[in-house]
């Protein structure tokens, strides 16, 4: 990928994420509302990254990894709860933007 390529991408996908809703609560289930408050923070986490990189600022390694405990949790919720499937799918999306980030930090000026 070229870097034109990895910096058009994030961005697109950037735009879609900031576009999409995070998912609605489901009432009366604690295992999906505790989730749900953690892919809140993990978007909020997403989207600083994300814009520090489109900035070109320097983030650390670590910072772009996804949180695959997030996605575990997330199948495991939806196999008993076919309702939360739009979490698992919010947790994909946010996964692809990190990944796209880290493709690109190096095109933007900005690398630990």
């Amino acid at each position: 990928m070229t870097s034109d390529e990895a910096i058009r991408h994030l961005r697109e996908r950037w735009k879609t994420l900031t576009a999409t809703r995070i998912p609605p609560r489901i009432p009366d289930d604690l295992e999906a509302e505790d989730l749900r408050g953690d892919i809140i923070g993990y978007d909020s986490h997403v989207a600083g990254v994300v814009s520090s990189i489109l900035a070109g600022s320097p983030i650390e390694t670590h910072w772009l990894k996804p949180r695959s405990n997030l996605l575990v949790r997330a199948r495991s919720l939806t196999s008993r709860l076919p309702d939360t499937n739009a979490y698992l799918d919010y947790i994909v999306l946010l996964d692809e933007v990190l990944g796209l980030a880290a493709t690109a930090q190096p095109f933007l000026g900005g690398s630990d």
